[in-house]
Order: structure tokens, then sequence, then C-alpha cells
């Protein structure tokens, strides 16, 4: 490097975490200047006087520590920000990280770690430990034990480790392996990927987003990609439920007696091994049901179905169905009012047709043929679809299922009867429930959200909310913001972390809070989870 009266400068690299030096590389000439952390809270100084480094406070300039520099008295100083690292004890320990990136090992005990802002890795290690990321794109390990994993905001990733465990990653396109362990795992907004490992696992996507993959692995899974088009899902050995909702799936039940109902998008559907259940729904389908006695429901739609070996039962339902029984005694009815093709493969097998028209389908190799009165369809219903505009709008729902947006403005949502879903978007909203399991978002800004009857899954989102759950055995997130909660009654299942000041009361029923130290819960809330 550069000499300055024969002598070669050198600068010393300080692990700040460790207290040591650990490198002293060659440098050139530059004047001495202090350094500064990123978020300009710690200012960092060497005196070439006394050969120390000095970490001081940026605002009172207070000294916090002092590192000695062994070897050449330092000239001048340059900050390299690193991961600070925070280790826990062999008991129950909170920590909290910094503004910049952390790394927390609670080790043994049942810890709550809290990253902060940056980007940070926690890691609970052994007992039923609570992780809380922030905003950052946090890395999680819970290690052995019963965990509970928040995300908040950022591309998070990690792994549950063994137990049974709980997470809510809250917006961004996150990845999370539940590991061994009977888990429940939800992404939140964001295209995500979740894998439940061993175990009867519960993977219920509540918020927007197009899912990468959500797979169940080995267990009986129940696995709902809710809305969007999820371009995987798959249940894995066991007996599985797998529900597509309102996009285009691809859906896979793997091996055991699996349920799968697509929903109404336009979905590919394999039952794969076992005796399965496998509904199209509305929209052109691909439904197989592979090995087994299958039962197989197009729904309405252009569907592709094929029943595979087994006797099965295959409905076309309305629409103009490509089907295949394949091998074995199958029960195939086509009786609608479209145009059908069946090839009914080997087995004898017998086929239902549409008294109103039976030359109007095309049948090959179908043993017994009977006509019949046309069948209707057995589609759910689909829900209402009603949205607002830039202003304050008051809107309100049909006696089925809605789907409700509010979009910007303060507005005021009623969903009236049938199991509905309200989403208030932008502005300080007001969001009724009304009759009915309702799902409830209050996304940004201060909601009032009111569940009212019926077994609700209610979001505050972003913001300070006060939510309702009313009657029925509700399931509430505060998410971030000062919120107020009142579970009504019903035996509830209320979730607060989220280092905010939340208060919460519960209501009759048997309830279960999960909170942060500074949240005020209620006597009122029987299991109260720290």
């Amino acid at each position: 490097g550069d000499r300055t009266g024969g002598r070669a400068r050198r600068a010393a690299v300080v692990d700040l975490a460790r207290g040591l030096v650990i490198a002293r590389p060659r440098t050139g000439r530059g004047p001495g200047e202090p350094g500064f952390s990123p978020e300009g809270a710690r200012m960092y100084v060497a005196d070439r006087g006394q050969g120390t480094l000095s970490v001081l406070s940026a605002f009172s300039f207070k000294r916090l520590r002092t590192v000695a520099l062994p070897g050449t008295r330092p000239a001048d100083l340059a900050v390299q920000p690193g991961v600070a690292l925070i280790v826990g004890t062999e008991g129950d320990d909170v920590l909290s990280g910094t503004r910049s990136q952390d790394r927390i090992e609670g080790l043994g005990g049942n810890d709550t770690l809290r990253g902060g802002r940056d980007r940070d890795q926690l890691v609970g290690a052994l007992g039923n430990d609570t992780l809380v990321g922030g905003p950052g794109s946090d890395a999680f390990d819970g290690g052995d034990g019963d965990d509970r994993m928040f995300g908040e905001a950022g591309d998070d990733s990690g792994t549950a480790g063994p137990g049974n465990d709980f997470a809510n990653l809250g917006t961004g396109n996150d990845q999370l392996d539940g590991d061994d362990g009977d888990d429940t795992l939800d992404g939140g907004d964001g295209d995500d990927t979740l894998l439940g490992g061993i175990g009867d696992d519960r993977i219920v996507e509540q918020g927007l987003g197009n899912d990468k993959l959500l797979d169940g692995g080995p267990g009986n899974d129940l696995i709902d990609g809710g809305r969007g088009n999820d371009r995987r899902m798959d249940g894995g050995d066991g007996d599985d439920q797998l529900f597509g909702r309102t996009g285009s799936e691809l859906i896979e039940g793997g091996e055991g007696n699996d349920v799968i109902d697509g929903g109404r998008g336009g979905d590919r559907t394999y039952g794969r091994g076992g005796d399965d259940t496998v509904k199209g729904d509305a929209g052109n389908d691909s439904v197989f049901g592979s090995e087994g006695e299958d039962a197989v429901d197009g729904g309405s739609g252009d569907d592709n179905i094929s029943g595979g070996d087994g006797a099965d039962q295959i409905t076309g339902g309305p629409g103009a169905d490509d089907i295949n029984g394949g091998r074995g005694p199958d029960v195939i009815r086509v009786a609608d009012d479209s145009a059908d093709q069946v090839s009914c493969g080997p087995g004898r097998d017998t086929v239902y047709v549409e008294n109103t028209d039976a030359e109007r389908d095309a049948l090959l190799g179908c043993e017994i043929v009977i006509e019949i009165e046309p069948e209707p369809a057995t589609d759910e219903v689909p829900p209402s679809v009603i949205s607002g505009g830039a202003g304050n709008d008051v809107l309100y729902g049909t006696a089925g299922p809605d789907s409700m947006f509010g979009a910007d403005g303060a507005d005021e949502l009623f969903g009236n009867d049938g199991d509905d879903y309200v989403d208030g978007e932008d502005g300080n909203d007001i969001l009724h429930g009304g009759l009915g399991n309702d799902t409830l978002a209050g996304r940004y800004d201060n909601d009032v959200v009111l569940g009212n009857e019926g077994d609700d899954e209610i979001t505050g989102d972003r913001g300070d909310d006060e939510i309702d759950g009313g009657p029925g055995n509700d399931t509430i997130f505060g998410n971030v913001g000062l919120d107020r909660i009142n579970g009504g009654d019903g035996d509830d299942r209320i979730n607060v972390v989220n280092n905010d000041a939340d208060r919460v009361q519960c209501g009759p029923g048997t309830d279960v809070v999960f909170a942060d130290g500074d949240d005020t819960i209620g006597a009122d809330c029987e299991d109260v989870r720290r």
C-alpha cells in the first residue's frame, strides 16, 4: 500500500458484536473523519493518540463503548455495516434488534425475538418461541418447539422447524417450510411458497396474491388457496382437503383419499392415488381421478374428465364435456342440455343421458344407457361482485355470497346474508359482515370492522383499527397499528403480535389471545400467550 514516512498504513477491521479486531489490511492515505451507522444513530470515532475505536450516540454524543486497536495507531475510519449478533440465554428471553440488520438467537427457553426495521435473521432454537420480523425481508428459523412467526412486510423466508407451528407472514412474496409437526401457515398478501412438511397441516391463504406453491407434504392436510390464481397446490401423501377457490389452479391430491374442489376458475385437478372426490365447479376444467374408486364432478363448463382405473362415479354437468371412464364399472351422468362425448372404456359401464335429446351425446363402448330428465348444475352459487369508486361509498350486499371492494375513500360496506368477502381497501372504512361466515379485511388506514353473526375471519391490516367479531367462533388478526379488539360471543382466536400496544377484550366463550408484552388484555380472555 502507500507509505508515509517510510511506514505502510494499515486499517483495523473490528467486529463490534464480539469486540475483536479481525483483520489489519494495508490501506492508502486519507483524512481522519468519523463514521456513522446506516440509520445515523451511532457515530464511530478512531482516536490515533490512544489507539482506540469509540462508539458514541449521534444524538447525545455519549460514549457507549470503546475498543482498543492493537498495532499501528489509526488515522482514519470507515464503517462497513454488518449484522448485529444478539444472543439470549437458556431461559425465557425477550430480545429486540436494532434499526440495522440483526441476527437474533434465542437459544433455550420460550423466547420472544423482534427484529426491527431491516433484514433480520431470527433463530428461535429450543423452546416455544415467538418470532416477529418487522417490515424488512426477514429469515426465520423456529427450531424445535411450537413456534409462532409473524413477518409483516417484506419477502420473508425460512423454516419453522419441528413442532406444531403457526405462521402469518403478512405482505410480500414469502417462502416458508413448516417442517415436522401439525402446522398452521398463512403467507398473507403476495405470491407465496408454503410447505407444510410432515404432519397434519393447515395452509390457508387469507390474503391476496397468486401463490407459487402450496404443498402440504405427508399427512392429512387442509389447503385453501383463497383469492388469486395459484400456480400449484399439492396435498402430498395422506387424506387431504384442497380448495382452489376463485382462480385457475393446478391441484394435485397425491396418495390418499382426497377431497378436491377447484372452485370457479378453469382448473386442472388430479386425484392421483386413493378414492378421491374431485370437483371442478364452474369453468372449463380438466379433472382426472386416476387410480381408486373416485367421485368426479366437472361442474358447469366445457370439461375434460377422466375417471382412471376403478369403479368411478362421474358427473359431467352442464357444458360440452369430453369424458373417459377408464377401466372399471363406471357410472357416468351427462343428462344436461349440451352435447357430450363419452368413452366408457373397459368394464360394464352405465351412462345416464337426457331424455329430451338422447341422440345429442356421442357414446362409445357404453354397455347400459338410461334416459332421465336433465339434471341441474351442482356449482356453488357465484358471488355478486360489488365495487366502490374513488369517493365515499355506501355498498350493500345481496342475500347470497358477495365479493365487496370499497376502493378509495371512507366507505361503508354491508355484506348482509351469505358468506361474504368484504374488503375496505384504501380509506377509513366501516365494514359489516352481516349473517354468514364472512372474511373481512380493513386494509389501509383506520378502519372499523364488525363481523356480526357467524364464524368470521377478520384482518385489520394497516392502521389503528377497531374490530368486533360479534357472535360466533371468530379468527381475528389486528396486524400493524394500535388496534382495539372485542371478540364477542364465541370461542375466538385473536392475534395482536405486531410490536404495537393493542387492547383486547374477549367476551363470553373460551378464547385464545396471542399478544405482545405491551398489549392490554382483558380479564375475560381465558388463554393468553405472550
